[in-house]
């Protein structure tokens, strides 16, 4: 039992000797989220919903990249797409734009092209600490068993990421509380190993039947509010042009927006802010790189000012 003012010490003691930021901090590499939240923290549950096509898992590549530029192990366990198309993933957002004009399944067939961004990248690919997984039991078991491998290789420092929640699958009366119980664990492993997981998650069709921008909030999170109530940071990505919306009130263009949500964040501020999507090589960027609009103030005329959480 300790008393507040011992753990207040504790924690200016971890300050001073840049212990919290070298071993409890870990940047996103994006600098609009970081300075929301100061990145990720040791041991944190982060859960990015989004409704089909809104580019969930490209944002998850974005950010495995981000952090194996800076050194971080990453574990990617993923229950949809196979490690050749994980791979497909990586090195498309690492290559050349204009090599990726195709969709991948047409890529993939053109192995001479599939070799020469290869080549281009395998060094760096090499170095990178980045482990894939791609289990389709969707069993908890078996991403406890990858990520117990993944701790004795880096026991110190890393980062997970859960592509995604509602293809796991535990034993429960019903789906509500199988959820409830995945998210759950998947809590006290974050907990247990300190490593940040960062969990994308699908969003309810009532995002689509109502009207208004489409902009998610955290009521949409699918099939369990014990998600809202578990997990550190809820992000939402949100793609205005995907529902039609192609211009904001000014007349600019909406094309490749991308509105990044912090609707729940327990380490800093909530808000909003843009990024740019590249359809081609499915990433993410800085949004100086387009023309700044914040969609929160489109078309106020007809949606009014109700923020999304």
């Amino acid at each position: 039992m300790k008393k507040l003012i011992e753990i207040r010490d504790e924690y200016l003691a971890k300050l001073i000797s840049s212990e919290f930021g070298s071993n409890e901090r870990i940047s996103s590499g994006i600098p609009a989220l970081d300075k929301m939240s100061a990145g990720f923290f040791k041991g944190e549950l982060i859960v990015l919903g989004g409704r089909p096509a809104m580019g969930k898992t490209a944002f998850s590549v974005t950010q495995a990249i981000a952090l194996l530029e800076q050194d971080i192990p990453v574990l990617y366990y993923s229950l949809e797409l196979s490690e050749l198309k994980m791979l497909y993933r990586f090195i498309k957002q690492m290559g050349d734009h204009r090599l990726f004009a195709h969709p991948y399944t047409e890529f993939i067939s053109d192995q001479k092209v599939f070799e020469m961004e290869s080549e281009k990248h395998i060094e760096k690919l090499k170095a990178y600490p980045l482990y894939i997984v791609s289990n389709t039991s969707g069993k908890i078991q078996d991403f406890e068993k990858a990520v117990e491998e993944f701790r004795l290789i880096h026991p110190k420092r890393g980062f997970i990421i859960f592509d995604y929640l509602q293809l796991l699958h535990d034993r429960a009366y019903n789906r509500e509380n199988e959820i409830a119980s995945a998210i759950r664990k998947l809590k006290l492993i974050a907990n247990e190993t300190g490593y940040p997981i960062f969990v994308l998650s699908q969003l309810s069709r009532a995002v689509e039947t109502r009207g208004g921008d489409k902009r998610p909030q955290l009521s949409d999170l699918r099939e369990s509010g014990a998600i809202e109530q578990d997990a550190d940071k809820i992000l939402f990505l949100h793609r205005p042009e995907y529902y039609g919306f192609n211009q904001d009130c000014d007349g600019n263009s909406t094309a490749g927006l991308a509105e990044f949500i912090v609707a729940k964040n327990r380490t800093g501020s909530v808000g909003s802010f843009n990024l740019h999507f590249t359809d081609r090589t499915g990433s993410f960027s800085d949004p100086d790189v387009i023309n700044k609009t914040n969609f929160r103030d489109m078309r106020k005329d007809e949606f009014g000012d109700e923020p999304p959480f």
